[in-house]
């Protein structure tokens, strides 16, 4: 009996989420929404993966933004990032815009080979995760550790077509605490971007990245002191390294590849969008 493809992708507007696994992740995280967060990743086939990227061709134009991946690890085994790398290579030649998120090591030959399915600078983000530093073998018991992280950022920083963003998120009290950890980091290994995000306080359905940024749960998860709080810790990284702070993992498109912004975050917090674009 054929899998369900659909249960692997999450459309919403132009950008397209995209798992590689049905269920597991390993890294065990505790801040993390997914409810098999601990279990060993069951990866989709081979068949499916082409399956999925079939059906993103039919249904996204070159404004599409592919997101790898949401619920588990992509890099946690050379299975599954045998499997990234195959996504990249069917979808890089539509000049779609390539995410992908991770807590492990990716090594050199892995990054080559991404740079090399590649066609204009920047049609792949790498983030690099690290939302605790001082914590992380606490928080983060089964991710790489945090010098192997900064390790890949800087090599990303060797590939022409590959930029890298450093994602301290979910925002956690215990985030603020490294504050200056996080621009030591910043200034030893230049990550071309650098967001902030919004820590998730419940499991809302089959939730993803993008669920804190749906309206009707922007008052919740935006609080007045969490945003006041994370706008400070923003403002005090941007004034130390001299780098834009952004509050989603998508708000440099924009600025590079289009003249509109699919998000615009100003719609439910004046303060947590640049507004870098005129509507």
């Amino acid at each position: 009996m054929e899998t369900d493809i659909t249960k692997l992708i999450q459309k919403i507007g132009n950008r397209v989420f995209v798992d590689i696994a049905h269920t597991g992740c390993g890294s065990g995280c505790i801040y993390c929404y997914v409810e098999t967060r601990n279990d060993k990743q069951v990866l989709a086939s081979e068949k499916e993966i082409d399956a999925v990227c079939d059906w993103i061709i039919k249904r996204c134009d070159t404004k599409c933004v592919v997101s790898m991946c949401p619920n588990t690890e992509p890099f946690k085994s050379k299975k599954s990032t045998n499997l990234i790398l195959h996504i990249a290579r069917r979808l890089a030649p539509f000049s779609m815009l390539l995410q992908i998120s991770t807590k492990e090591h990716i090594q050199k030959d892995t990054l080559e080979t991404l740079n090399s399915y590649l066609y204009f600078p920047g049609q792949l983000c790498i983030g690099v995760s690290m939302p605790t530093i001082s914590k992380s073998q606490t928080v983060e018991p089964r991710a790489t550790m945090i010098s192997k992280r900064r390790e890949t950022i800087r090599n990303i920083g060797l590939y022409n077509f590959i930029s890298s963003s450093l994602y301290i998120k979910p925002f956690m009290s215990i985030t603020e605490q490294d504050i200056h950890r996080y621009i030591e980091i910043i200034n030893e290994c230049s990550p071309n971007h650098i967001c902030v995000g919004v820590d998730f306080t419940e499991h809302i359905g089959n939730a993803t990245c993008s669920s804190s940024y749906e309206a009707e749960l922007a008052r919740k998860y935006f609080d007045f002191d969490t945003t006041l709080r994370m706008l400070n810790f923003a403002q005090k990284i941007e004034r130390e390294t001299g780098k834009t702070v952004s509050f989603s993992s998508v708000c440099h498109l924009p600025l590079e590849y289009r003249d509109t912004c699919g998000l615009r975050l100003i719609q439910y917090s004046e303060k947590l969008c640049k507004n870098c674009i005129t509507p």
